[in-house]
């Protein structure tokens, strides 16, 4: 619905605020479609904080507002300056090495479990996406030079990464041109057409010989979405490639991101509040 107010971040993450309220550098633009010529919007016909349900301006750097409003449907992107930009990426180092303890002990202190040979981790959509990223920069081999996790299995990851590593990245944003859809996609090595560039998720591992299996699994949504079809095609989709020996892919036919429920319905909840779909939802439960 058209709005007065957008938060500076995705899906509710906490937002990057803006350093300075009244920044004259700050530019917004607005475009109807990813691809399409963005405009900017007067400086003058927007500002930083947000207006209450009452119509009064209230000071908060963590959104901007509009007198006249956001359209719904319209794409708005701005480049401000904030002073606030926390260290990302520890993740990946806190689960290798939890693993990494669980499996192989540590002098200094004891593992709750004996005899753990083997560790496999599991992500859905976002934490799928955090694996595709975990595999593609090899964080898995240990201080001591092991494999910490055996294996890893992405679903309804698509052909995508994430911004988990990176100043200023938000993990939840996973729309069309934007970061989590950078080449490499597939396993084995390809060459980005834009780029000329050649590699593939798995090259850095590859490269020191690990032995990781991995596991990606998508419904029927990641190919509408565009992406997942790129695990296992060339870029430009002309034809069907390889996939390494140590990769598997499956596709659950016919069915959408997350499981199905029933009775049929139109709507879902979450913490961005209540959606509505323009047909029924797809009911297959393929948990």
């Amino acid at each position: 619905t058209d709005t007065h107010n957008l938060l500076l971040s995705d899906k509710g993450h906490q937002a990057y605020p803006a350093a300075d309220m009244v920044e004259a550098r700050a530019v917004l633009e607005v475009r109807d479609m990813p691809d399409t010529e963005a405009h900017s919007v007067p400086r003058d016909d927007w500002r930083f904080g947000r207006i209450d349900d009452d119509g009064n301006y209230i000071s908060d750097p963590d959104y901007i507002c509009s007198e006249q409003g956001f359209e719904k449907g319209r794409l708005y992107q701005i480049a401000y300056t904030t002073d606030w930009a926390p260290i990302l990426g520890l993740s990946f180092a806190a689960l290798r090495d939890s693993v990494s303890w669980l499996k192989y002990g540590s002098d200094e202190t004891a593992r709750p479990i004996e005899n753990i040979r083997h560790a496999y981790a599991y992500g859905i959509s976002q934490t799928g996406r955090y694996l595709r990223t975990y595999i593609y920069n090899d964080f898995n081999r240990d201080e001591s030079g092991r494999e910490a996790l055996d294996g890893i299995i992405a679903n309804v990851a698509g052909g995508m990464r994430g911004e988990f590593n990176q100043r200023l990245g938000q993990n939840s944003k996973d729309r069309n041109n934007m970061m989590t859809h950078l080449f490499p996609f597939a396993s084995v090595p390809q060459t980005d057409l834009e780029t000329e560039e050649t590699d593939s998720l798995h090259r850095r591992m590859d490269d020191r010989g690990s032995q990781i299996k991995a596991m990606y699994t998508n419904s029927s949504a990641e190919y509408y979405r565009g992406d997942a079809s790129l695990i296992h095609t060339d870029p430009d989709g002309n034809r069907d490639i390889d996939v390494a020996s140590n990769a598997r892919i499956y596709h659950f036919t016919g069915t959408q991101h997350g499981i199905g429920t029933w009775p049929p319905t139109d709507t879902t909840e979450s913490i961005e509040g209540v959606s509505r779909s323009q047909n029924i939802r797809n009911v297959i439960d393929y948990s």
